[in-house]
């Protein structure tokens, strides 16, 4: 099995690669050269780039390997919107002009480099293919390296909220106490309200049913476990699940547009999208972060990702948890 996911990694990428290639050329325009090497995050919609939490931790990572290994950092996140909509330069000016980004094949070339499960070997991958001389590596990746030690210390010295974000987060922790917890539910396309390429869709209404009120019993489970709550926080990329979720008294959901950055990115309409960022930000504003993971569940990193920004404790459960 091992090998079998390295073959299909390698395939993917060298894939990726060739895609990415047609846009450089010796005849591209050069550009100013920097002191140090510089790499540049690419997240600009050429190949499919994972969703949020793929992003940002691909993001954050190559930021750790460039201070690691004194590298100038920059991010060119632009597709299906701009980064700067959401989240703002803090500690750290990683932002980039479009002229200042070359796709001369001669200064500059683009790296693909996948995730991989174990850090030993993620890291062993990433400097493997980042030891080139080019002016300018664009790095194509959602790896998680220094995963994830480093990953709240480094977010924060890139990251704070934009105003547009900041006063979406206000508003709706005004609707929870203080204190809450989180439980999160990833259903892809299972439920067939939700767009995300080739995945499993369920098309029998009574297995849709018994998979939603199975569900239903985790929301269940973490209101005995925490009595004490008036509300708590549950997110789903499920529409479907949702509604139902929010007949719960104690229930608190996230209103908004439900869509994969990959598979409905190219509505570049910036409210479309919010919704993933205030989620992903209210998970990380949890007291405790809760993950469902039983089959046919996909086992997000999106909350693991969330709990890692202000270092919240992460709980996975599975049917054994149901109580």
């Amino acid at each position: 099995m091992y090998y079998f996911k390295k073959l299909r990694r390698i395939l993917s990428n060298n894939y990726k690669l060739l895609k990415l290639k047609k846009y450089y050329s010796k005849t591209n325009p050069k550009v100013p050269c920097e002191d140090k090497q510089c790499l540049i995050y690419m997240c600009d919609g050429r190949i499919h780039h994972g969703g949020l939490a793929d992003r940002l931790s691909g993001l954050v990572s190559t930021y750790d390997y460039c201070v690691e290994n004194n590298k100038t950092f920059k991010a060119n996140f632009v597709f299906p919107y701009n980064l700067s909509e959401f989240l703002v330069p803090n500690e750290i000016d990683w932002t980039i002009q479009d002229d200042l980004i070359s796709y001369n094949s001669e200064e500059s070339r683009p790296i693909v480099i996948s995730y991989n499960s174990s850090v030993y070997l993620q890291q062993i991958y990433a400097k493997k293919e980042l030891a080139e001389s080019n002016s300018q590596l664009h790095v194509y990746t959602n790896m998680k390296y220094n995963y994830p030690t480093n990953f709240k210390y480094s977010f924060h010295r890139l990251f704070r909220l934009s105003p547009l974000l900041n006063q979406a987060i206000l508003n709706e922790k005004k609707q929870l106490p203080d204190e809450y917890v989180s439980i999160t539910f990833r259903f892809q396309q299972l439920l067939g309200d939700l767009k995300e390429g080739n995945f499993p869709k369920i098309e029998d209404q009574g297995r849709k049913e018994q998979l939603i009120t199975r569900c239903l019993k985790y929301i269940e489970t973490v209101h005995r476990l925490h009595p004490h709550l008036d509300k708590f926080l549950v997110t789903s990329d499920s529409k479907t699940f949702l509604e139902r979720a929010s007949q719960y008294p104690y229930v608190h959901i996230i209103k908004g547009e439900i869509v994969h950055m990959d598979f409905d990115g190219y509505n570049s309409d910036v409210t479309i999208h919010l919704k993933s960022f205030i989620d992903l930000f209210m998970i990380a504003g949890a007291k405790k972060v809760y993950s469902v993971i039983e089959p046919p569940l996909y086992q997000s990193s999106f909350p693991y990702v969330a709990s890692l920004i202000n270092g919240t404790e992460y709980i996975q459960l599975n049917g054994q948890d149901i109580q």
